[in-house]
């Protein structure tokens, strides 16, 4: 083997020793060793005096690789977010002093340092790292050629060499999470599936999935769910890229609430080509919803006069998050008689003189409608209480049922103290209707005595002397 091509002993040793770089996931390929033979003499770059001497002896240089998200392969590989640390061994086996500059054309969307100069020793080496690195995310796979360009100080370019690298998506968690039904009654049962997959290029490992719950809600069925899943985590060894699992289960809602809630949620962690975990966190909401109706009479007085009517309104406001569905009112009175005077948003199913019924289909959330009714009492000489009733019954998302009421006091009829009041009015009317009838009469005798009384008195003028 030519002199040129030989690399002494203890050059051999700082090679290995740059070889045992860290690495997260395999040690790189061993270095790759070329040789770049100098032109012929010639007057120094540096001028007159300079220490580094033109000579024909070859360099000797070597290359090594590692970093963080490098995986061995021929060509080698580099991970998103991962640094490829090449380093550059040069032996100068000549007896005088040589400064050579590396330069590496890097292809985007790798980048990093892409020029250095060294000082070579006679008979000796020197050594340069160079940190590429990739950018956080990629979308695809892709090939990237990295060129190493060599130049030794007052001799002109010595040598070149390509180094392939294959720009790879490190390991990633792809979860697809459903449930079925999304919108559910309090205390309905929620069927969850959930699909896992690796939706990199890089094998997983050490890969645990959780499985969590939100507050007040319940496994009901484990399914086909991993073992471990609901507790410490379930353990996969590595998930391969393209590779994945699926399973399902069914969870339990709470009674007593409503609204929105990230009710499952699937962790999971494991380990793709660089040191750092891979943790993902998928939730899935699920909305539990219940309609809450209050029905509400408004009467336009709280008391009736004798033989009088009052005008009530009936308010129903759906309250809730969910739909009231197969909405029945009935309207009663005790002692009284009803009659609907409007009724928009609701069909008149009945009526009788002490009540009605009236339906609707659907009232959705925030939703009020209005039934515009009279209450109507007979003549009474005393007062009495009495009241109208509503009830209301309807049904939720899942057909449960509910019932709600609501009911108002009237004050009818006229009390003792009002008959008296009222009687004494009668009876100071009638003594007044008597007076001014005697006043009349009395008035109108008085009239007659004193015309009776002229007549008498002319009479006997004219049968005087």
């Amino acid at each position: 083997m030519p002199r040129a091509l030989a690399l002494k002993a203890s050059n051999v040793a700082l090679l290995v020793a740059v070889l045992i770089l860290p690495t997260s996931y395999v040690v790189a390929q061993p270095p790759i060793i070329f040789v770049m033979v100098g032109g012929q003499g010639g007057t120094p770059i540096g001028g007159t005096g300079s220490r580094y001497t033109p000579t024909s002896e070859p360099l000797e240089v070597g290359i090594a690789l590692g970093g963080e998200g490098v995986i061995e392969g021929d060509p080698a590989s580099l991970v998103e977010g991962g640094t490829l640390n090449v380093t550059f061994i040069v032996y100068n086996p000549s007896e005088s002093r040589r400064r050579v500059s590396i330069t590496l054309e890097i292809p985007s969307p790798l980048f990093g340092e892409e020029l250095a100069w060294l000082d070579v020793p006679p008979q000796g080496g020197a050594n340069r790292s160079f940190a590429i690195k990739a950018p956080e995310k990629i979308e695809d796979r892709r090939n990237l050629t990295i060129i190493i360009e060599v130049v030794e100080y007052a001799k002109g370019k010595l040598g070149e060499k390509t180094l392939d690298i294959v720009l790879m998506r490190d390991a990633r968690f792809s979860v697809e999470k459903q449930v079925s039904p999304g919108i559910v009654a309090p205390g309905g049962q929620v069927g969850v599936f959930t699909a896992i997959s690796n939706a990199g290029d890089v094998t997983v490992r050490n890969v645990t999935l959780k499985e969590s719950l939100a507050q007040g809600f319940s496994v009901v069925e484990e399914g086909s769910a991993p073992e471990g899943a609901f507790s410490s985590g379930a353990k996969i060894e590595e998930l391969a890229p393209g590779s994945g699992l699926q399973f399902s289960y069914v969870m339990a809602c709470p009674q007593a609430i409503s609204g929105n809630f990230s009710a499952s949620e699937t962790q999971i962690t494991g380990f793709g080509a660089k040191e750092s975990e891979l943790a993902f966190d998928f939730p899935v909401n699920v909305s539990v919803v219940s309609p809450d109706l209050k029905l509400e009479l408004v009467p336009s007085r709280p008391s009736l006069s004798w033989g009088k009517s009052t005008e009530v309104m009936l308010r129903a406001s759906n309250l809730g998050n969910g739909p009231a569905s197969n909405l029945t009112i009935n309207i009663s009175g005790q002692k009284c008689d009803i009659d609907i005077l409007s009724h928009s948003g609701m069909e008149l199913e009945g009526t009788s003189p002490g009540g009605a019924m009236l339906s609707r289909d659907e009232l959705i959330p925030g939703e009020s409608i209005s039934v515009l009714m009279v209450a109507r009492v007979g003549p009474n000489l005393w007062k009495k209480q009495i009241w109208l009733k509503v009830e209301g019954s309807f049904s939720g998302i899942a057909g449960e049922p509910y019932e709600t009421s609501d009911g108002v006091n009237l004050t009818a009829g006229l009390g003792l103290l009002e008959v008296i009041a009222t009687a004494s009015g009668v009876g100071v009317g009638f003594l007044m209707l008597v007076l001014r009838r005697w006043r009349k009469s009395h008035r109108r005798r008085r009239i007659l005595r004193k015309k009776g009384s002229e007549r008498s008195k002319v009479k006997e003028e004219g049968n005087g002397p």
